[in-house]
């Protein structure tokens, strides 16, 4: 699959125009690995009509490989 490229735009500030999706999600990662006792909630918004099938394949893929879905708790219920 080829990388997708999305920009890192935070309020009207272009803070990275060559950042990739998995550059963000990595980050996380090694972000999580290094403060084993943090847990991050992510929320994603996607702008500017790129909601397409390959970018929700990329993520769906980027949070349920084998080799990183440990990072993730996917639940469809809320427990008291």
């Amino acid at each position: 699959m080829s990388r997708l490229l999305i920009p890192f735009i935070i309020a009207s500030y272009l803070l990275d125009s060559s950042v990739e999706i998995e550059d963000i999600f990595w980050g996380l990662y090694y972000w999580l690995d290094m403060h084993p006792t943090e847990t991050v909630l992510v929320s994603m918004k996607v702008d500017n009509g790129n909601n397409t099938a390959a970018l929700q394949q990329r993520l769906y893929t980027l949070m349920t490989s084998p080799d990183i879905s440990s990072y993730w708790v996917r639940n469809t219920t809320v427990r008291d």
